[in-house]
């Protein structure tokens, strides 16, 4: 029941998108006759995304355990990044993250992607280690050429030596874990003195872009062809806007040299040990 009452509601926020797009466009081209103005799209767009935004906010347990992410197909991973729109947003952010990093990648500089996954942010095969839970994921990426070492374990048991590196790369994995502000200290941990954190996080709060993206794919992934992962709300714990990463960088003792926002999409810091 409680599943139908989401797919109901679902439907009906998208129908009111709808109308507003509707009746949008036939103001665009002369209105209706009546004086009906911009706010008959605004009106029916307000209460889409109140119901979507309800949709997935909805309280539940939304971990996933470290041991799932290790039995992810490969395919969890590729398919987002090469099909359809998401392709599109993948592809504004590697592009993003490869211009931050070539600002300050000097030849020579130690790189590792902590959570790396297929790294495919690194078509231009620089020397960067890679590590992730995922031993799938690390062969496909060592193959193909987009990671040098390959390192499958746990962020937190890395058995990394302390002051290792001097560029740490983590894209997209901060909100899947249960304490951020450690995750981070670990980071942290192997850089080197001066070295530079490059980190993306979803721009995921509450009237961001992505916040509306993001609820339709998981009650279409989710609700509807009963993937787990997105049933899960992808596996996202924490939502973060520029202020309140800024805020968790800084109070761990990290200094933020940069930080941009991506189309409303996701957010890009550089921070210095």
């Amino acid at each position: 029941m409680k599943e139908m009452n989401k797919i109901l509601t679902m439907i009906f926020a998208i129908t009111l998108i709808g109308l507003g797009f509707y009746f949008n466009s036939i103001q665009a081209e002369g209105g209706l006759g009546f004086g009906l103005s911009e706010i008959t799209y605004l009106i029916p767009a307000f209460f889409a995304y109140l119901f979507g935004f309800l949709y997935i906010t909805a309280k539940q347990n939304n971990y996933i355990p470290l041991e799932k992410y290790q039995r992810y197909e490969v395919e969890l991973y590729k398919k987002p990044v090469e099909n359809g729109l998401t392709k599109k947003f993948h592809d504004i952010r590697f592009r993003e993250l490869r211009e931050v990093l070539n600002n300050y990648y000097e030849e020579g500089m130690n790189i590792i992607d902590m959570c790396c996954g297929l790294c495919m942010w690194n078509k231009e095969k620089l020397e960067v280690d890679g590590l992730d839970i995922n031993l799938n994921t690390l062969k496909i990426a060592q193959v193909e050429g987009r990671i040098n070492k390959a390192i499958g374990l746990e962020v937190m048991k890395n058995e990394i030596e302390s002051d290792s590196y001097d560029i740490v790369i983590n894209m997209a994995s901060l909100e899947h874990m249960k304490e951020p502000s450690k995750t981070l200290l670990e980071f942290k941990r192997i850089l080197k003195e001066d070295g530079l954190l490059i980190l993306e996080v979803p721009y995921d709060v509450p009237f961001s872009l992505l916040k509306i993206l993001f609820w339709l794919r998981c009650f279409w992934e989710g609700s509807i062809y009963r993937n787990e992962y997105y049933l899960k709300k992808g596996g996202h714990l924490h939502h973060f806007s520029p202020r309140s990463i800024r805020r968790l960088l800084e109070g761990i003792g990290f200094e933020i040299i940069e930080l941009n926002v991506i189309k409303s999409l996701s957010t890009i810091v550089v921070a210095k040990k």
